[in-house]
């Protein structure tokens, strides 16, 4: 499955919700193209719907699974936040160690009041001093509304009469398509 298994380099495994495995590390799936983050179907084979966060060589990355399942990634730009399918989350403020020189974030760990423990080789995140270890804290990202259950239809004059049951209270509202096919 890999392209040379023997400089296979893991640095984190995740079980995501489902049976897909998150590697983090040095993974090449390809002559040409190295990353350091995969997902991996229950069958062993590389997930084609995740997108790669692909890196170079000598840059080894770190995964951690959050609460919300999506997926906090230490790269070489720092710590960066991916949504469930891999996709760059693009709201989430990067966490950017730097100012030694050797600045590295080794792992990451979230605790049961949202917040990061972030520990590696740096001197700052964002710009706060601090040597080492940080704590910082993030926004999950909101949950799937539930579906709605339910749905009756009704006769009236010249348009129909739509009910269910709403059961989230966390959405803006619903959206309602009409078929003319049957389907």
């Amino acid at each position: 499955q890999f392209h040379n298994p023997s400089s296979l380099e893991i640095r984190s495994i995740q079980v995501q919700p489902g049976g897909s495995i998150l590697l983090g590390g040095n993974i090449a799936v390809s002559a040409s193209n190295t990353y350091g983050c995969v997902r991996l179907l229950a069958d062993g084979s590389v997930d084609p719907s995740f997108q790669l966060v692909e890196q170079t060589k000598s840059q080894k990355g770190t995964t951690v699974l959050l609460s919300d399942n999506t997926i906090l990634f230490s790269s070489p730009a720092g710590l960066i936040r991916l949504a469930p399918n891999g996709a760059l989350d693009d709201t989430f403020t990067l966490l950017d160690p730097s100012g030694s020189g050797f600045d590295r974030i080794d792992d990451v760990i979230q605790t049961a009041t949202n917040e990061l423990l972030v520990y590696g080789f740096f001197s700052k995140i964002n710009t706060t001093e601090v040597v080492n270890i940080a704590k910082v804290t993030f926004t999950p990202f909101p949950p799937v509304p539930s579906a709605p259950t339910g749905l009756t239809a009704a006769a009236q004059s010249e348009k129909p009469q739509l009910t269910w049951t709403d059961n989230s209270d966390n959405e803006s509202g619903f959206e309602v398509e009409r078929a003319t096919t049957g389907a």
